[in-house]
């Protein structure tokens, strides 16, 4: 079951989290494989501008997609959106 219907679950995976110093800004070294960020509108963990960040960390091809009006639970409301813009990517960089 996915994280949202189950309770106390958030709370134990941010505490993960936490424990290993993911949350306090650890240094991430850039990555070359072609990469698409798939972030939604309706996310109420991850800002906007947080996602669009994320470019700052690739050098090779990338590709940012908004899904509009879909939560934080992306995998569970648009399977078929993240799998086009997956795919998408791969046919590009054969």
């Amino acid at each position: 079951m996915a994280l949202h219907t189950q309770p106390r679950a958030l709370a134990s995976a941010l505490n993960w989290y936490r424990a290993g110093g993911l949350l306090d800004g650890p240094t991430v070294p850039s990555v070359s494989v072609p990469t698409t960020y798939v972030w939604s509108d309706g996310d109420d963990a991850v800002s906007r501008y947080g996602a669009e960040r994320t470019v700052d960390h690739v050098t090779g091809s990338y590709r940012f997609v908004t899904l509009k009006g879909v939560s934080h639970w992306q995998p569970e409301q648009a399977p078929e959106e993240i799998s086009d813009a997956i795919l998408n990517q791969v046919s590009q960089n054969r």
